[in-house]
């Protein structure tokens, strides 16, 4: 048998431009989660091992100093995956979790990319500029799984509206299943998943659209319009029923009264999140201008725009918000001077030279701040020196004080705590009962607080306190407590009996 050179070259580098993308794309992402930076992590390993060894999902509040507090587990299947692969592999498998999310994240933007997009320079600085937000979902917690919900919705929306080949139509078939699993992985974003369903649905609109050409466009395209009207009854598959779907309206809402959340924040222009948005507005406006029409790339972006100028963790929402009309500036150019229309087309050497100084820019930020390689570095989201001190005194069992940040960590770690990172379920109207986080923030938001009677009405065993904490002042200016081991940011404190 003869050996074709010339064919085995073609199938080697056919496709390299994919095999370059995800290798920076691995590199970028692995630099994000070389250790664990985020504390919710261990509220959903203690759930899903709570799930692992009662067998069934709880609907009260486990692992705190209240009780009788009713609860909807609204990520309980991502909850049961960490904490599956947490007792198989520890955290070095939370963090082969992470990556191949991230994997399947850079893999589906790409593919979405490389239909519409051919030059090599393009499809690299078109991939880094929708990607480079998305490093902010490499963490080990539940968005990881929304953004490849998102993405393969997107995905199927466009192998529907550009494939005349009916077998691969029917992959919107596969829409109901994600709606399923996504309200079951993370109900509070099932929203924005069936809202990227329903979009495609709409046809493009000009001057010239008649009512025909809407009715045109509804007929031909009833496989995917019922596809997607049938996520919606799917929604109900789930422990928690109609609770589930109602659980994003009743919880956001107040907890974005407060600005002590960071990821609730509206970013600032200076920041590399505004700058991120003022860019989105720059692509919007070449996407418009190029094709002269709005259709549902136009609402994603737009959609997605609004979105991130609200809340800095919508962020990696309008990466993928944005992945349709990004590419599709692109579509159809050799050359980014084509973009103005210009006679002289350049050469491809210009055009690597953008794509090289863009993607040195967004790599930079991601090799700064790495850990040391420290896997958990102790901090008042881990207060590990607390905990192992709380251990070697045995006190298994006993009511500890904690902030927002560190309950998690101490409810993985075994000890009831006041409260943890999910202030939607210390609400009344969650919960049913108490107003938690009402009465956390206002202790925490005054040194005028009535601290004694707080603590006399819980009266803790242990205190657990940040070191910017109002009642950390408060004891540190009496005598009645004695202060036993601190952290990086922390202190852990008991009241004299």
């Amino acid at each position: 048998m003869r050996f074709d050179k010339e064919r085995f070259f073609k199938f080697i580098f056919s496709d390299i431009t994919a095999a370059v993308i995800l290798f920076l794309g691995l590199a970028f992402m692995f630099t994000r989660i070389c250790y664990i930076p985020d504390g919710d992590i261990f509220f959903l390993i203690t759930t899903g091992r709570d799930i692992l060894e009662s067998g069934t999902v709880t609907h009260t509040l486990l692992h705190t100093v209240h009780s009788g507090l009713h609860t909807i587990i609204q990520q309980y299947l991502s909850a049961l995956i960490f904490a599956f692969v947490h007792e198989k592999a520890g955290f070095y498998g939370i963090m082969s979790v992470c990556l191949l999310m991230g994997f399947t994240t850079l893999f589906l933007t790409y593919l979405y990319i490389r239909r519409h997009i051919k030059t090599f320079a393009l499809k690299v600085f078109a991939f880094v500029f929708i990607t480079r937000m998305l490093c902010y979902v490499f963490y080990p917690r539940p968005w990881g799984f929304t953004t490849i919900s998102m993405l393969l919705v997107l995905n199927i929306a466009d192998i529907y509206f550009n494939n005349r080949d009916n077998r691969k139509r029917y992959a919107c078939c596969l829409l109901p299943i994600i709606s399923i699993l996504q309200i079951n992985l993370h109900a509070s974003m099932w929203y924005i998943v069936l809202f990227i369903a329903l979009v495609c649905l709409v046809p493009s609109f000009n001057a010239e659209t008649s009512v025909n050409d809407v009715k045109a466009h509804i007929k031909a395209n009833k496989l995917l319009i019922g596809m997607v009207f049938l996520m919606i009854p799917c929604c109900l598959i789930t422990p928690y029923g109609a609770e589930s779907v109602l659980y994003l309206p009743l919880s956001y809402g107040q907890a974005t009264k407060y600005d002590t959340i960071s990821e609730l924040a509206m970013p600032t222009m200076l920041s590399v999140f505004g700058v991120y948005v003022l860019l989105s507005l720059i692509f919007l406006f070449l996407y418009v201008r190029k094709r002269r029409c709005l259709d549902y790339i136009f609402l994603l972006a737009l959609t997605g725009i609004f979105l991130a100028g609200l809340h800095k963790r919508d962020i990696f929402i309008l990466s993928v918000f944005m992945t349709p009309c990004v590419t599709h500036v692109f579509e159809g150019f050799r050359y980014p001077c084509e973009l103005y229309g210009s006679r002289y087309r350049g050469t491809a050497f210009y055009t690597y030279i953008l794509t090289l100084c863009f993607v040195s820019l967004s790599f930079t930020r991601a090799f700064v701040g790495v850990n040391n390689g420290t896997l958990l570095p102790d901090s008042g989201y881990i207060p590990e020196k607390a905990a192992d001190y709380l251990d070697d005194i045995n006190a298994q069992g006993s009511r500890i004080y904690t902030s927002f940040n560190s309950g998690a960590y101490m409810e993985y770690r075994g000890y009831d705590v006041y409260i943890d990172a999910r202030p939607e379920l210390f609400q009344e109207r969650i919960n049913k009962k108490d107003d938690i986080y009402t009465e956390y923030m206002d202790i925490n938001g005054s040194a005028a607080a009535d601290f004694e009677s707080f603590i006399d009405k819980y009266d803790f065993d242990y205190y657990l306190l940040l070191s910017d904490d109002f009642l950390l002042s408060y004891m540190q200016g009496t005598d009645d407590y004695d202060f036993l081991v601190g952290g990086a940011g922390y202190v852990l404190a008991k009241k004299h009996r």
